[in-house]
């Protein structure tokens, strides 16, 4: 399956969001589940997100 991965900046230890592109006759008109196999353990991110000012 394909993804895409947005609010990632390059520099910041912040991950994004991971989509995850589904063909659509596998869509239910109301709901959908998938399995998500990893291929190791999860590291969740524990930080904080925040603003960038000037």
């Amino acid at each position: 399956l394909t993804h895409k991965i947005v609010g990632k900046i390059s520099w910041s230890a912040v991950p994004g969001l991971v989509y995850i592109d589904l063909p659509e006759n596998t869509s239910d008109k109301y709901v959908t589940c998938i399995k998500v196999t990893l291929d190791a353990p999860i590291k969740l991110y524990r930080g904080q997100g925040g603003f960038l000012t000037n």
